[in-house]
C-alpha cells in the first residue's frame, strides 16, 4: 500500500509518530533513577493507605524529599512514573488514577460469595446521622486525593472533593437545603 492510498484510508488524516502503546523497556538514569527510589521510598512508608494518587506522591516528594513544588514538575513526575508503571519498575497497583470512572455490574462467582457480601455490607452498615436534621455537617477537601478512603473514613459524615468552583455551589446548595 503506498502513502497516498494509507492516508486515503484514514480519511485524509496523515499518521504521526506516538509514543509506544503498552508496556516498554526503560532505563532511567542518574536523577531519575533516583526520583523512582524516592518514589517507592513513599510508596513503602504509605503501605497500609495504597493506592495512593499521583498528586499525593507529589506532595510526599515534596515534604520529604525536597522535590521541587511547580507544575512542571508534577507534570515530569507524571511523566516519569507513566514510564516507569510501563516498564514495571512501579507497581500499576500501587497508584490510583481518581480521574478514571469503572462502572461493572455486581456479579458473584456463587451464591455463598453473594450471602458473604451481603453479610459484610451489613456489619458496614450505619444510619445517616444527619437525615431530618436541620443542619449537618459536610467536609469539603479541596482534592480528590484528600477525600479518606472508604476503610479509613470513619466519620459518618459527607466527605467530597470541591474542586476550585464547584465547592462553592455545593456550599450554595447546602445551604438551601439541597444536599450537596
Amino acid at each position: 500500500m503506498s502513502s497516498v492510498e494509507a492516508i486515503e484510508l484514514l480519511g485524509g488524516a496523515a499518521r504521526i509518530r506516538t509514543r509506544v502503546r503498552g508496556f516498554a523497556p526503560w532505563s532511567p538514569r542518574g536523577e531519575t533513577l533516583q526520583l523512582l527510589d524516592q518514589v517507592r521510598a513513599v510508596l513503602g512508608e504509605y503501605e497500609n493507605y495504597l493506592p495512593l494518587t499521583i498528586r499525593q506522591i507529589f506532595y510526599r516528594l515534596v515534604g520529604a524529599h525536597r522535590y521541587e513544588k511547580t507544575e512542571q514538575a508534577y507534570e515530569r513526575l507524571i511523566e516519569h512514573l507513566n514510564r516507569a508503571r510501563r516498564a514495571r519498575l512501579i507497581s500499576f497497583d500501587a497508584i490510583r488514577d481518581d480521574t478514571s470512572v469503572v462502572s461493572e455490574p455486581d456479579h458473584w462467582r456463587s451464591e455463598a460469595q453473594f450471602w458473604a457480601t451481603i453479610r459484610q455490607m451489613a456489619k458496614d452498615f450505619t444510619l445517616d446521622r444527619s437525615d431530618g436534621q436541620a443542619t449537618r455537617l459536610v467536609v469539603m477537601c479541596e482534592a480528590a486525593g484528600m477525600v479518606p478512603q472508604p476503610r479509613t473514613n470513619q466519620l459518618s459524615r459527607s466527605v467530597r472533593e470541591s474542586p476550585r468552583q464547584g465547592a462553592r455551589r455545593v456550599l450554595e446548595s447546602s445551604a438551601e437545603g439541597h444536599p450537596p
